[in-house]
């Protein structure tokens, strides 16, 4: 059996005080990741509960998410000019 851990999502665009979010779920298979691809260079990333699933920055424009265990958490990356993705 194939367990899955949901990572809320809530994209946000070029700015940080963008008022409206985009609703999208992330599944990630424990055990597995997804990559994230942004479009300038991550500064920062933070993730709500690390039992859950964790993130790393793998290069200046990429950031690995991994499922660690079921359930859900958010993830937040900073990218230079764009404000905060929310996940």
């Amino acid at each position: 059996m194939r367990l899955r851990a949901l990572l809320a999502v809530a994209l946000i665009g070029a700015s940080a005080d963008t008022p409206d979010a985009v609703h999208k779920p992330l599944t990630v298979t424990i055990g597995k990741g997804d990559l994230l691809e942004f479009s300038n260079d991550v500064q920062r990333v933070a993730v709500a509960e690390p039992k859950i699933a964790d993130a790393i920055v793998v290069s200046p424009r990429e950031v690995m998410v991994n499922a660690k265990g079921l359930g859900r958490t958010h993830v937040v990356v900073w990218a230079a000019g764009m404000g905060a993705a929310r996940y």
